[in-house]
């Protein structure tokens, strides 16, 4: 079984705070929101996070989330159109995804 990494980011309002871990201490305690590391990285290496918002292969742009049906890190299409694209995340899967954002610095991506 291969040993998973649990780590958190934080949204605060004003910016994104990476290693949560480290610097929780630090954080003001005003309204925070965490997202989980998913274990995953996109295809450029860059770590994907619950709430990062990713392009597919094919254009198509999706949320991360964590799926309490399948008790796993899912996408979910921005596009309400593409509903029945929901994809499960795997280690092979996360290279054709691409991290162009976040929900909450990039509310313009979200339709």
């Amino acid at each position: 079984m291969k040993n998973r990494i649990i780590k958190f980011r934080a949204w605060d309002k004003d910016h994104m705070e990476r290693n949560v871990c480290a610097c929780y201490k630090n954080l003001d305690k005003k309204e925070i929101t965490l997202m989980q590391y998913t274990g995953l990285k996109d295809k450029r290496g860059i770590e994907i996070y619950e709430e990062d918002i990713v392009k597919d292969k094919d254009g198509l742009l999706f949320v991360v989330g964590w799926g309490e049906d399948t008790a796993q890190f899912s996408t979910y299409p921005l596009d309400k159109d593409n509903d029945d694209h929901r994809e499960r995340f795997n280690g092979e899967q996360s290279d054709d995804f691409e991290i162009i954002g976040n929900i909450y610095k990039n509310k313009d991506l979200i339709k």
